[in-house]
């Protein structure tokens, strides 16, 4: 298996001081996971490459609930700070439940007092002015609407770089949307007569997925290995979970309780199966039931009903049939083209359907 160098532990050191003219800005350091990171590598130098062009100013990692897009965007912040240029700024958006606080929990990640509220913008923005900061924005999916305040830092701070984490872009002027795909999907046995009925170990051992599968596998049960007896059935099991990775960790747990090939069998229930995630993780990331949940609340009643009728679909489905699905009214009529197609638009654009 192939890790990226990552250390595990928690990062705990003072708080760093990034100064200059206009003052001094108590930030500090932004989290260190606890596991290493698994593969990504074609993702960390894809997104790298866009966050270091001069002119970007703001980089939106996209994705489903679960994909890692907070650990992408963590690796490539303390890449981004390591090279010195930039102070890295942590802000934690997910406890935050109104928009308006937004500047409040960017003014509290660089230790700017919070105060009268009504005055915050101008204090916020007088504290960071030619500060180079790069501001991690986690989370931000839920306060959709207070992506204005991230253009007026961008507009009015000319030495700052926003990172956002969300299921869905922002929507304003400047902003790259960086899609964060699951990880690379094992090798499979082909059904072409004649072809290997077993997936070789070679092939495994440097698949992304599998990876990450043994190694949350191991953490609950030390004597669990890949083997060429179980190889087939660890692969089967990563694509009945799209590859994942909060899928595959939650499943990897079960390890300590069922066998590969159990495990597999019980797939058929997953989101039953799919829970008991970490105690530390957000409770949306403790199960595959409420990391769904979470996006689904996101959604208008319109949108949710939309949602519900393409589940129909088992897999992949072409516009064209999901049209026909989604025009009906609950009358049974068809409705305006335009309208099935920004609706059908409008759940992709917020990570609930993949193209």
């Amino acid at each position: 298996m192939q890790t990226n160098p990552d250390t595990t532990g928690v990062q705990r050191p003072r708080a760093r001081r990034a100064t200059d003219h206009r003052g001094e800005l108590a930030i500090e350091p932004i989290p260190l996971p606890l596991t290493p990171m698994v593969g990504r590598e074609a993702e960390l130098e894809a997104a790298s490459a866009l966050l270091r062009r001069p002119e970007l100013r703001l980089l939106t990692l996209t994705g489903p609930g679960g994909v890692g897009k907070t650990r992408l965007a963590l690796r490539l912040a303390r890449e981004m700070a390591g090279q010195g240029e930039y102070t890295a700024v942590f802000v934690n958006l997910a406890p935050i439940t109104e928009p308006t606080l937004v500047c409040s929990a960017i003014a509290q990640a660089i230790g700017l007092p919070v105060g009268d509220h009504r005055t915050l913008m101008t204090r916020l923005l007088q504290a960071i002015a030619d500060h180079s900061l790069l501001l991690l924005l986690d989370n931000f999916e839920h306060v959709s609407s207070a992506a204005v305040i991230v253009s007026d830092l961008l507009a009015q701070c000319p030495n700052i770089k926003a990172l956002v984490t969300s299921r869905m872009p922002l929507h304003i002027q400047g902003e790259q949307e960086f899609t964060v795909p699951p990880m690379t999907p094992p090798v499979v046995p082909s059904a072409v007569p004649g072809s290997p009925r077993v997936v070789s170990l070679s092939d495994l051992t440097t698949n992304e997925s599998i990876s990450l599968f043994v190694q949350r596998a191991r953490a609950a049960n030390p004597e669990f290995q890949l083997t060429a007896r179980n190889a087939d059935t660890i692969a089967q099991i990563c694509l009945r979970l799209d590859c994942l990775p909060l899928a595959l960790e939650l499943a990897a747990a079960r390890i300590k309780l069922f066998s590969p090939e159990s495990l597999l069998q019980r797939l058929s229930d997953r989101l039953t199966l799919l829970t008991h995630g970490p105690r530390d993780l957000p409770s949306r990331q403790r199960t595959m039931r409420n990391a769904i949940q979470w996006s689904h609340d996101l959604l208008s009643p319109d949108e949710q009903v939309i949602f519900r009728r393409l589940a129909i679909f088992n897999g992949t489905f072409s516009l064209n049939a999901a049209s026909e699905i989604v025009s009906l009214d609950p009358d049974g009529q068809s409705g305006a083209a335009d309208d099935v197609l920004d609706r059908i638009w409008s759940l992709l654009d917020k990570s609930l359907i993949i193209r």
